[in-house]
């Protein structure tokens, strides 16, 4: 039980690495304030030294706090890797609070914090692969609950839509088979997505038969992109990080992404950054079914770091720096 991260400050060329039990939902709130309050909450956690890396099944998020080089490279938040257009918008606003920095997701989770720092990204890749390819095109049975949606486009122009259940990798992982599938069905010569549920579309994919092209976008870190560009022998596999607005361009006006306003997105940020609590402390149950194990006789082991207290950083008026984020941005429009 946890939402495990590694935190990772890199400063006067030294790399210290931090462990964070409850800490890969609780980052994206305590990065946002900016670099000082960053480090202060990153030093306040348990270091781990290099032995302390987690691997990319381990890892729900994470961070590089790159003083040396002004980056911060992130990812993590439930919210945010479940729906690409919210997490746009927060990197849009952290960037600036960040000013003078290079603000970027990992795209590929922890490997991307490894080979940051020098770590080779084989000393934090799990040995599991991939699951089994799932060569189906699986659809919602409302397209209100798709998590994704595919397009492809055959030799003889053809273009359809699919929206899709599962996950961008679940799907994509199923390689070139799909184009097959595709043909088989019906598909959507024409498709809209409208927002009409919490969580917006994690991802989707671009397949054009005739280029030998694929091009994927997800909210989500995908550690595992290059076994599943393994799986479409002869394609390019293009990743373009959350950027719903290239497979739409590529569609030539058949496909329709609607994220929820951008006023609404802001509004959501401000209730969970400024007035909500950081989520993902979980020291409260564990504890009772501590006790109630107890109560019963049973012997329990704990993870010790699941009980560590939670980080802080340092005093600041939250409310005013992102308001003063969002005032900046739209200037910028």
């Amino acid at each position: 039980m946890g939402h495990r991260a590694n935190l990772v400050l890199v400063e006067h060329g030294e790399t210290r690495v931090f462990y964070g039990h409850w800490s890969s939902i609780a980052l994206v709130n305590e990065l946002f304030w900016g670099h000082e309050h960053a480090r202060a909450w990153i030093l306040d956690h348990r270091e781990v030294g290099d032995e302390g890396w987690l691997d990319d099944v381990w890892a729900e998020g994470g961070a590089v706090l790159d003083v040396d080089r002004r980056v911060l490279l992130l990812f993590g938040g439930e919210a945010l890797r479940g729906d690409a257009a919210r997490r746009c918008t927060y990197l849009g606003l952290v960037r600036e609070v960040w000013t003078g920095w290079d603000v970027r997701w990992a795209e590929r989770g922890v490997l991307d914090l490894a080979e940051h720092v020098g770590i080779p990204a084989s000393r934090v890749r799990a040995e599991q692969a991939l699951i089994d390819p799932i060569t189906t095109l699986p659809a919602p049975d409302d397209d209100r609950e798709a998590s994704c949606v595919a397009t492809f486009v055959f030799e003889d122009g053809r273009m359809r839509h699919f929206p899709l259940v599962l996950c961008v990798d679940e799907n994509l992982g199923g390689g070139i088979e799909l184009v097959e599938v595709a043909r088989r069905l019906e598909g959507r010569e024409r498709f809209v997505f409208a927002p009409a549920r919490d969580c917006w579309l994690e991802g989707g994919f671009h397949v054009d038969v005739p280029r030998r092209r694929v091009v994927s976008w997800c909210g989500r870190d995908l550690p595992r992109l290059d076994e599943i560009a393994a799986r479409w022998s002869g394609y390019e596999l293009v990743h373009v990080g959350a950027s719903w607005e290239e497979h739409v361009a590529l569609s030539r006006g058949t496909l329709v992404i609607e994220p929820l306003p951008e006023d609404e997105r802001i509004a959501e940020l401000r209730a969970s950054l400024v007035t909500g609590s950081a989520a993902g402390d979980g020291r409260a149950l564990i504890r009772e079914m501590i006790d109630e194990a107890q109560r019963e006789g049973r012997s329990v082991q704990v993870n010790p770091y699941a009980l560590d207290e939670p980080a802080r950083g340092i005093t600041i008026d939250r409310a005013a720096i992102f308001d003063a984020a969002v005032a900046s941005m739209r200037a910028r429009l």
